[in-house]
This record gives C-alpha cells, sequence and structure tokens, in this order.
C-alpha cells in the first residue's frame, strides 16, 4: 500500500466508496502509529458537504461527477495496515488505480483548510513529510 493507492471499500449496507491513501505507510515517523494509514473518501459535491477539495470529472478514473473528499473520521479512516490487508483478503476493500502526484497533493493541502482536520493526524502527515510543518 503507497501513498496515492486508492481503494473501493464497503461500508455496513455493502455499498462501495472511492477511498484515497493521503499518508505515506513508507514513512513511520511514531513508534504509536507503526503502520498506520491515513484514508479519504471521495463523495458526490453537495450543498451541504464541505469542499475545500473538488475534483473534477476526468481528474480520476473513478470519478464521473463534481467530487469533494470527505476528511472527518468517520468516514475518512486512520487505520493499521494489517486490519487494511484482513479488508483485502475478505473482498471488502478492492484496490483501484492511483491518484496522480497533483490529486495528492490537492487532497493533501484541502485537509489543511478542513474543518475536520485533527491536531494528531496533521501532526503525522507533517512528521511524515507529506504536509508543510511551515505555520503548523
Amino acid at each position: 500500500m503507497e501513498a496515492g493507492d486508492t481503494f473501493l471499500i464497503k461500508d455496513r449496507f455493502g455499498i462501495r466508496h472511492l477511498y484515497v491513501v493521503v499518508s505515506d505507510p513508507q514513512k513511520l515517523p511514531d513508534i504509536r502509529f507503526t503502520e498506520h494509514v491515513f484514508l479519504v473518501m471521495f463523495t458526490s459535491r453537495e450543498e451541504h458537504k464541505e469542499d475545500v477539495c473538488v475534483l473534477k470529472q476526468g481528474e480520476h478514473p473513478s470519478i464521473t461527477h463534481d467530487t469533494v473528499i470527505a476528511y472527518k473520521i468517520p468516514p475518512a479512516l486512520f487505520e493499521s495496515l494489517s486490519v487494511l490487508q484482513k479488508l483485502q483478503d475478505n473482498g471488502i476493500m478492492k484496490q483501484r488505480q492511483p491518484v496522480s502526484p497533483e490529486i495528492l497533493s490537492k487532497i493533501r493541502e484541502g485537509y489543511l483548510r478542513s474543518r475536520y482536520k485533527k491536531s494528531d493526524i496533521e501532526n503525522f502527515l507533517c512528521r511524515q513529510g507529506v504536509l508543510d510543518w511551515e505555520g503548523h
């Protein structure tokens, strides 16, 4: 699993949602979070949803209409790689085409503007070097 990888993950109702790995599993900044990753969910753009990161049709093969990133946990996930591997092994999580480096950067930058950002996740991402410490 790498930063930018996308997965369809079934929710408790059996509906699949597209997620992207925001953190970099290759960089383990803190022994408390060894092998943890932060994933955010793609969701349809609607008036009541936060729109700090909007993606348009064609920016990724799975995006067929205006889409925003859901940074709130849940549906966003901060999970161990072992749990995610079990989801894959059980068919609950299926890998899709990764996002481009430009889209991944856009998603990461959106997290800094999100009203749902959490300081521990932000610190985790900064310590990995995927977000800039400047101003934090």
